[in-house]
């Protein structure tokens, strides 16, 4: 089936590029597209919301950088129900209660913003400036000659010829990189680091010699980018872009679907880092319901409540062969991946290179009601909110009759068909529901493939005997659902990409799984590869009995350490308390693996202010166990 895929995208190519004017100087014809390629790999983003394809209509996520290409495409998928009333009384016209969009080989979404809400929302012109991919680098004043080069060869797709840049582009890459800075559209949605807490966006001082990225953390000021909870560990390199589904002809093409309304804004970001054994990126995607569709046959414009909606991570994993790929999921991490089914791999083989494993993993949901617990919304701990978590995962395999449909103005049919996979069913185009089949045992589910591939136990793909399929061209999606955007209400999602590169296929699987648990555990604050692996080989001794460690320093200053351990697997909740018994912060609540974990308080409360000094307890509770003890803050 891939050459069918092959013959869209590049109609799809050609279409794309036109439509964006031909090339005036270096990087121009490119403002559609940028890429993340600041580490040891690469990965595209294209401004109608399609990843991981390159202006060339090549692969666009390459690991290690330069070698091995990795994704085909990704992309987002959304479905839900459409009303007029809160009270959802009145469905949407057209008897399109139900909607779809989204992309896989086609996109249904527009390049640029939506201006206005409601009635007057209109679509921002597709061409202009403002609906370009931004992308900035903290750095890039300091760049040098070869690093810039490095860059120009990336952008430019020049293939691997260090000499192969031109001046010319050597220069734009600067160029662009000083543009986009100067010119980030916070205006229209784009983060930004709000160092004097003032909420507004307070631009800084121009990078001169005397002026450097480090100057922006140490004097205090403002800057374009994104940053988790610590203000002062912004990241290193960001893409931001946003787009709409107010093209009906676009939002028919892809499943027959009439437009929901919404806004996309994309922020994707990396942290720098020298290690060649792993790779992450960060993706959040926020959706804003500004309407701007007909709400009857008349014409007439407006805006939906929309509710039961479902949001997929669908990928195309082409891990350098496909022909040898097999994929699976594991429930506690959130993640849905794909690694080789052979100890070695003709593409990665050329490297010398054992086969790497790739996953995607929800870090933070979309969020729903619940008095009893707290979310993470926008890298801040909300109460009375809770993150949705993986809530199905399935696969596709090529020539597989359970396949998703293809993008074809079919309501009935592509729409109908849509809404079923988001929920994790069978695509079966009829009214009957039926998940994937599961090994004896198992009960059928919308969660599929969750077994051990490293210890070779549970439901795995290419089992035979609960798995039709051999190993061969694969696609998987991550879903989460169901959930509600309110009339000019904001839901967000934040993923994180993670590929490991082991001994061997499956060590692999186990250092793409351990650098994923560290993207887990230290969000919403971010993690870093160290440069030196640290691959798990033998598992650790777990502890024995539930433990709660005297924090370290104490008393402290800046930030202290506090160390537990945890016998067996359990849902986790670490929080610290006044001497009045009064909650100051959640460290962390969500679910941990058996073993020795860490937590970090900086010594602020939950809305990021300065607690005072004085004594704090903090609290460990997993499970029907509470533990507790006393720490000393010292200003």
């Amino acid at each position: 089936m891939k050459w069918q895929y092959l013959v869209i995208f590049a109609w799809l190519a050609v279409s794309f590029s036109f439509a964006d004017g031909q090339e005036a100087g270096p990087g121009s014809k490119r403002s559609n597209y940028s890429l993340l390629s600041i580490n040891k790999f690469t990965s595209w983003v294209r401004a109608d919301g399609i990843f991981s394809r390159t202006p060339k209509d090549s692969m666009g996520t390459v690991f290690p950088r330069g070698q091995v290409p990795i994704i085909y495409s990704d992309a987002f998928i959304w479905g839900g129900k459409a009303w007029l009333d809160s009270a959802e009384s009145q469905p949407a016209p057209f008897r399109q209660t139900v909607r779809v969009g989204g992309a896989t080989y086609r996109s249904s979404t527009q390049p640029g913003r939506i201006i206005g809400f409601g009635a007057g929302a209109v679509p921002a012109d597709t061409l202009a400036s403002e609906s370009r991919v931004y992308r900035i680098r903290r750095d890039y004043f300091a760049l040098d000659e070869a690093e810039l080069r490095r860059e120009a060869i990336a952008y430019f797709e020049l293939g691997y010829d260090p000499g192969a840049a031109t001046p010319e582009q050597v220069g734009a890459i600067r160029e662009m990189y000083a543009r986009d800075w100067i010119e980030w559209p916070v205006q229209y949605g784009a983060p930004f680091i709000d160092r004097n807490g003032n909420g507004l966006y307070d631009p800084p001082p121009s990078f001169s010699d005397s002026f450097s990225p480090a100057d922006l953390v140490t004097g205090g000021y403002d800057e374009p980018g994104i940053t988790a909870a610590d203000t002062n560990v912004p990241a290193d390199q960001v893409l931001w872009a946003v787009y709409n589904d107010l093209d009906e002809a676009k939002t028919r093409s892809f499943a027959g679907s009439r437009p929901l309304g919404l806004e996309m804004q994309l922020t994707q970001w990396t942290y720098r880092s020298d290690a060649e054994w792993g790779a992450i990126f960060y993706r959040k995607v926020k959706f804003i319901n500004k309407g701007g569709i007909e709400i009857d046959t008349l014409g007439n414009k407006g805006a939906f409540w929309l509710n039961d909606m479902y949001f997929a991570q669908w990928v195309d994993p082409d891990l350098g062969s496909f022909a040898d790929d097999v994929v699976g999921c594991d429930t506690t991490l959130n993640l849905g991946y794909v690694y080789n089914s052979t100890t070695l791999d003709s593409e990665f083989q050329k490297y010398n290179l054992a086969p790497a494993a790739v996953g995607y993993m929800i870090l933070q949901g979309p969020v729903v009601r619940n008095p009893n617990r707290s979310a993470v919304i926008n890298f801040k701990k909300i109460s009375g909110w809770q993150n949705l978590p993986m809530t199905a995962f399935i696969c596709h395999a090529s020539g597989d009759s359970w396949s998703e449909p293809p993008s074809v103005d079919n309501y009935d049919w592509a729409t109908f068909v849509w809404y079923k996979l988001l929920r994790g069913y069978t695509p079966m185009q009829d009214t009957r529901f039926y998940y994937y089949p599961s090994p004896a045992g198992i009960k059928p589910g919308p969660i599929v493939l969750a077994g051990d591939p490293v210890s070779g136990e549970g439901h795995l793909d290419a089992s035979y005997q609960y798995w039709p399929w051999t190993p061969s061209e694969r696609r998987f999606q991550v879903h989460s659902g169901p959930f509600a955007i309110a009339l000019g209400d904001t839901q967000e999602v934040v993923l994180a990409f993670v590929a490991g590169m082991g001994n061997n296929h499956l060590s692999s699987v186990q250092v793409m799984k351990y650098l994923a648990r560290q993207v887990q555990f230290n969000y919403p604050n971010h993690y870093v590869i160290p440069s030196q692996k640290t691959e798990p080989t033998e598992p650790a001794e777990l502890p024995f009995d539930y433990l709660l460690a005297q924090n370290y320093p104490n008393p402290f200053n800046a930030s202290t350490r506090i160390d537990f351990s945890l016998p067996k697997d359990a849902e986790v909740r670490l929080a610290i308390f006044d001497v009045l018994g009064r909650e100051i912060v959640v460290l962390l609540e969500r679910s941990l693996v058996a073993g020795t974990h860490s937590a970090l308080w900086d010594g602020r409360d939950v809305a990021g202010k300065n607690v005072p000094s004085g004594h704090y307890f903090y609290m460990l509770q997993a499970g029907h166990i509470e533990l507790s003890r006393g720490l000393t803050l010292i200003r």
